[in-house]
């Protein structure tokens, strides 16, 4: 984590947020003194989705960084940040609860909030790969009909992508309308919004896949700007999504 980061400071790009999708194997404060000591930056917000597998904290021990799930307080004007409960995602009866308080959250903001990105974290993915994400089809009804309306990217993590598999049909799916990934019930949909691995932070490096990068978004007055980032800066080996997606719905004048 701390070479990843290194990679990414000395590359000069311009944060304003960190984000986790889970599986730090580390305490949220861990974690926290980690990126804000390895950015040179203790004021750096660091933004947890909820505990998954391999945490060392559950929603018991939390601290004012750590997110249950639903949008992310204070982390900027220029974007809002939703994050999904791990088990809100693993079954159908977290979602169907879970996913309707995001419409009523989306239904609530205000048109200038809805032409800004919105980032959605979640530990597991929408896509089918390990069948433990029942929850799925439920939670892609609602981003989508959200993203009719506002640029949405969905990160996600938990495949271990980069050990046995590479996630390939769902790495980065583009919301051009050119492609697709089969989500838990078996339908193959075709996504309105961008969606990919946020990244794999491994000490085993870069090899093979995606071991040792992280993801980072530069946000433009019509653009959001991906770019992949190793120990060594700037990322464009196997599967990295180093992409430029216009902001469709971003309101020039916000």
């Amino acid at each position: 984590l701390t070479s990843v980061l290194g990679g990414v400071a000395e590359s000069g790009v311009d944060y304003s947020s960190i984000g986790f999708v889970g599986d730090t194997s580390l305490t949220v404060a861990n974690t926290t003194s980690i990126v804000q000591s390895a950015l040179g930056d203790s004021n750096i917000a660091v933004m947890f989705s909820y505990a998954s597998s391999h945490d060392t904290e559950d929603g018991a021990d939390i601290d004012e960084n750590w997110n249950y799930s639903g949008e992310v307080e204070g982390v900027s004007d220029h974007y809002l940040v939703y994050t999904i409960r791990e088990t809100d995602m693993q079954n159908t009866s977290g979602a169907n609860t879970a996913a309707p308080a995001f419409t009523s959250w989306y239904n609530g903001l205000t048109d200038a909030e809805k032409a800004l990105p919105i980032f959605i974290m979640s530990h597991r993915p929408l896509h089918d790969r390990r069948d433990d994400n029942a929850g799925a089809a439920t939670w892609y009804s609602v981003i989508s009909a959200a993203a009719e309306t506002s640029d949405i990217v969905f990160f996600w993590a938990h495949n271990h992508t980069g050990e046995s598999s590479v996630d390939t049909a769902a790495y980065y799916v583009a919301k051009d309308g050119t492609e697709s990934f089969t989500v838990y019930n078996g339908d193959t949909v075709v996504p309105n919004f961008t969606y990919m691995n946020a990244g794999y932070i491994n000490a085993n490096n870069q090899n093979p896949a995606r071991k040792g990068v992280a993801t980072t978004v530069q946000i433009t007055a019509d653009s959001l700007i991906f770019q992949d980032y190793d120990s060594s800066g700037e990322y464009s080996g196997t599967y990295a999504h180093n992409v430029t997606v216009a902001r469709e719905f971003a309101d020039q004048e916000v």
